[in-house]
């Protein structure tokens, strides 16, 4: 079927991870998605997010099917970007997102942060994973880790060239 070859397409292009939206943008119905997840082509991470059967488990994979079950605009951030960005001294931790606005969705096993300020230059995409820039990761960083191991990382940071000193500015 060219929905199934264009499903596992979008599949391969996203870390083996699919929505419910990009399932129905490929031309499947709600009732055809079913029946994929029953027949175990369509494996369910959270409401409306699926691992494709072709696809295999990954910390991409994990964090980008948490950034599609908290919406549209949400973002990896904090410890989950820092990673992402390969920052030195950043400790592993449960999938963290941002979400914009007011709302904040409760998914199990994600730690989600709003925020009202999450401007186009606070995003860029790691890895193919939606995720807050380095410089607002490190902004976001500032508030959960001790000072010195965020000196550690945003030095590491501006050595390497990723963030400069205007960008945390």
């Amino acid at each position: 079927m060219e929905a199934d070859a264009a499903l596992a397409r979008v599949a391969a292009e996203h870390h083996g991870v699919v929505s419910v939206s990009q399932a129905r943008a490929v031309g499947l119905s709600l009732e055809q998605i079913k029946v994929r997840v029953r027949s175990g082509l369509l494996v369910p991470l959270h409401r409306g997010v699926y691992r494709h059967a072709a696809g295999t488990e990954s910390p991409g994979s994990d964090l980008l099917a948490a950034v599609l079950a908290c919406g549209a605009g949400a973002v990896a951030s904090h410890r989950s970007a820092g990673r992402l960005w390969g920052l030195r001294a950043v400790p592993r931790w449960r999938p963290e997102v941002t979400v914009p606005g007011r709302r904040r969705p409760r998914v199990d096993a994600i730690v989600v942060h709003r925020s009202d300020t999450l401007d186009p230059a606070d995003v860029a995409a790691a890895g193919g994973i939606p995720a807050t820039s380095v410089a607002r990761t490190l902004l976001d960083l500032g508030s959960i880790l001790p000072a010195p191991v965020l000196g550690t990382t945003t030095e590491d940071a501006t050595i390497r060239g990723i963030v400069t000193p205007p960008d945390l500015v």
